[in-house]
């Protein structure tokens, strides 16, 4: 026997609301996905950066470059050929490179905003901001002359040459040690010994103090030998330091005779010559373990003691006069470090052939050096 099913009885197949939500979720997915697939096609750029930036720099890169030359030939005319031809080295420089042209670019930028307004900005805009006007105000440079120069000598100690009463006024009570801790802690001027409180090599979470050897007036110990290439930077240094004593011995009213005065400056330089040469070379201090040399301030006394005229030189009194500026006193026990054990070696000796006077000479010439070194470089351009 058949079934016969009509129409009524037959059962209406219906979308519930969530296979409808679920199709036009999946719907709008697809579009999503095809549509994201065309872009990815049509704007693909095989990762090359198409920025502003990087447009430039490729330009840069181009333009420096000298595509007529064959690479396998010449490498380095391909890669900076183009640079050569459009840069060449100016007159007043030894070189010339992509970081001169940067620096020089800084400098107009720094400039300007060292010349805006002394008001607006940082404490610390405003103080550099008040220094760079101070320096470049010539008719009140002009105007004081030689007076903060004259000043400031007597704090020092004097300079020999510059006074005629230094034996009498200031060379029986003279030391070594408060002399150049004088020049250290209030002038920053790193004579004779480079003393500075630093990071410890071998404990970065400790600070200790360093004693090293000192920079020089001229730029290396190479130029004392003042012949060939280097002799020229020689005379310019001994004629600056000449005309420096003349001048402050004429505002002085004192008599000036530049025989008398050159010749007591050539032993100066003789003793500076000796110092330069009691220096380690830059290849002597390539070995930072070799520098390292920890021990006590009464150790460093023992190993390293330095006289002049009979006098001796006292490391803990010495650290203790540049301490005193923040109100830290030391013994012998404190730990010091020492990064330049050959050349104290040899300053005590040099030292023995010189009189208190000239050592005095000498250490207020490197409290010039920075005069010194900028008229050098004049003469050397």
């Amino acid at each position: 026997m058949t079934d016969n099913l009509t129409p009524k009885a037959a059962k209406k197949v219906r979308w519930t609301s969530l296979e409808i939500s679920l199709i036009t979720i999946v719907s709008l997915l697809f579009i999503a996905l095809v549509a994201l697939t065309v872009l990815f096609v049509t704007h693909r750029q095989d990762g090359v950066c198409t920025t502003a930036d990087c447009t430039r720099s490729a330009s840069r890169l181009l333009e420096n470059m000298d595509p007529t030359v064959d690479p396998c030939e010449n490498f380095y005319q391909y890669a900076c050929g183009g640079w050569l031809k459009r840069n060449i080295i100016p007159e007043t420089s030894a070189r010339h490179s992509t970081f001169d042209i940067l620096r020089d670019e800084l400098e107009v930028v720094l400039k300007g905003v060292l010349e805006g307004p002394a008001g607006g900005g940082s404490d610390a805009l405003t103080k550099a901001r008040t220094l760079f006007k101070s320096c470049t105000d010539e008719s009140n440079v002009e105007s004081r002359g030689g007076r903060p120069l004259l000043g400031m000598l007597g704090d020092i100690l004097e300079w020999p040459v510059a006074t005629d009463s230094w034996d009498d006024s200031y060379g029986a009570n003279w030391t070594l040690e408060s002399a150049i801790a004088r020049l250290n802690e209030k002038y920053r001027m790193q004579v004779l010994i480079n003393f500075f409180v630093g990071t410890d090599d071998r404990d970065s979470n400790a600070y200790i103090i360093h004693f090293d050897q000192p920079s020089l007036g001229l730029s290396s110990r190479d130029y004392y030998v003042c012949t060939g290439q280097y002799e020229q930077a020689c005379r310019a240094y001994m004629q600056f330091m000449v005309n420096v004593v003349t001048l402050i011995r004429s505002d002085r009213q004192l008599s000036v005779n530049k025989t008398l005065i050159k010749k007591e400056l050539d032993t100066v330089f003789w003793l500076e010559t000796d110092i330069a040469n009691a220096t380690d070379s830059p290849n002597e201090r390539n070995n930072p373990v070799l520098l390292y040399n920890k021990m006590s301030l009464g150790d460093l006394s023992s190993n390293f003691s330095l006289t002049v005229d009979s006098r001796e030189f006292n490391w803990t009194q010495f650290t203790n006069y540049i301490l005193n500026t923040v109100n830290i006193t030391v013994s012998d026990d404190e730990d010091v470090i020492v990064y330049a054990p050959n050349y104290l070696s040899r300053l005590s000796l040099v030292l023995a052939n010189y009189t208190a006077r000239y050592v005095s000479h000498c250490a207020q010439t490197h409290g010039k050096e920075r005069e010194g070194r900028q008229n050098v470089k004049k003469h050397e351009m």
